[in-house]
């Protein structure tokens, strides 16, 4: 089954559109896509600098033999899991789609897709607060990387609840302990699945990591469900 979503899922498939998309946007002359589009320099090399980084683990990642370890594994799904939040957080896609100079080929490129059925369109969505929490378990990957595991606090699944589409966590890594999760400062990163890992720089093994987590949905961020308590462990 095809992948209907905007940002390809599964890291073969994220490479070529994060390569084809940063080539487009730097293309067009005088006056790039990107600035047509509506895309800020600023937006643009930090676009440029998640490829930047991304490239020479997906050269590790794509020799299985070699160089294809659970830690390069892990750092490309976080570059991943960063730029969707990216996105979200700029609204990039949404507004190259609102774009009144975008073009078939913008569409195309970007995997916007303008022809959508009224009776999709016209989809009602619950207005209920999520009541369920999370309940995460950590497991130690390797050095820097740490696998969580988000269960619900009503019937324990370990999947993305009803009314959310993703985990949403706030975090630290050393430093006071935050008072919650609403406190500023702290950085913030969103999972579309229930497993998922967090890969740090090695210069932070053995520091803190305090952290929060929640039942989220990125369209209707009201809704969200109750932070965790604060969630503490060293860094490996």
């Amino acid at each position: 089954m095809a992948d209907r979503s905007r940002i390809p899922r599964g890291i073969i498939n994220f490479n070529t559109y994060l390569v084809k998309i940063c080539a487009y946007l730097q293309a067009g002359g005088t006056v790039t896509n990107a600035s047509r589009l509506g895309v800020t320099e600023e937006e643009l090399a930090d676009l440029l600098e998640f490829l930047d980084n991304w490239q020479p683990l997906f050269v590790k990642y794509v020799d299985k033999e070699n160089g294809r370890t659970q830690s390069v594994t892990a750092s490309l799904k976080e570059i991943f899991y960063n730029v969707n939040d990216y996105n979200f957080t700029h609204k990039l896609l949404d507004r190259i789609a609102s774009s009144t100079s975008a073009t078939i080929t913008d569409y195309t490129t970007f995997r916007i897709k303008k022809n959508r059925s009224a009776k999709r369109t016209s989809r009602t969505f619950s207005t209920t607060v999520i009541e369920a929490s999370v309940s995460p378990a950590f497991v130690i990957v390797g050095v820097g990387v740490i696998k969580v595991k988000c269960k619900n606090n009503v019937n324990k699944g370990q999947h993305i609840v009803p009314g959310s589409d993703c985990v949403q966590y706030m975090y630290q890594i050393d430093g006071k302990a935050p008072a919650g999760a609403d406190v500023e400062g702290l950085s913030m990163g969103i999972s579309t699945r229930a497993s998922f890992t967090l890969s740090f720089n090695s210069d932070n093994s053995n520091k803190l990591l305090y952290v929060f987590f929640r039942w989220y949905h990125t369209k209707y961020p009201a809704l969200a469900g109750p932070w965790t308590n604060l969630q503490t462990m060293s860094i490996p």
